[in-house]
């Protein structure tokens, strides 16, 4: 009986630790930048125009696929359609290949960008699918 309270008592103090201690401040008690441009804020008066409907329809002929693959279990069918997400694109960024301790990734770079200043993206997929090729477009 004893080892069962023990094992109770270990959870709650490892919930608590976790809890209270290792999800840090709340996302919206920091304050804003600085710098008012840093923040920029993208609005159309008559609603999205017709490349956000492209965009759109992309996705979700692209989830089809992914999910086709999924549904039947064939996880290399699902790869190569979001691997093809990027195809038949032109980029007027750079594309700068690295490795990140083992993991490749890559920087982007825009035309005229700040090179001092970084944005840090992390698709998901839990290493089964998606690279840096499939998330460009994003």
């Amino acid at each position: 009986m004893s080892l069962l309270i023990w094992c109770v008592v270990l959870a709650l103090g490892i919930w608590a630790f976790e809890r209270f201690y290792l999800r840090g401040q709340r996302v919206d008690e920091f304050p804003p930048p600085p710098d008012p441009e840093a923040v920029k804020t993208f609005a159309r008066k008559d609603g999205p125009g017709p490349e956000h409907q492209a965009v759109v329809n992309t996705v979700r002929e692209l989830t089809a696929q992914i999910s086709q693959g999924v549904s039947k279990h064939n996880l290399r069918a699902a790869r190569m359609a979001i691997e093809s997400i990027t195809d038949q694109r032109d980029y007027i960024s750079e594309f700068i290949p690295v490795n990140a301790g083992g993991v490749p990734a890559e920087w982007v770079m825009a035309p005229g960008a700040d090179g001092s200043r970084r944005f840090l993206y992390i698709h998901g997929g839990g290493f089964i699918m998606g690279s840096p090729k499939s998330h460009r477009t994003i």
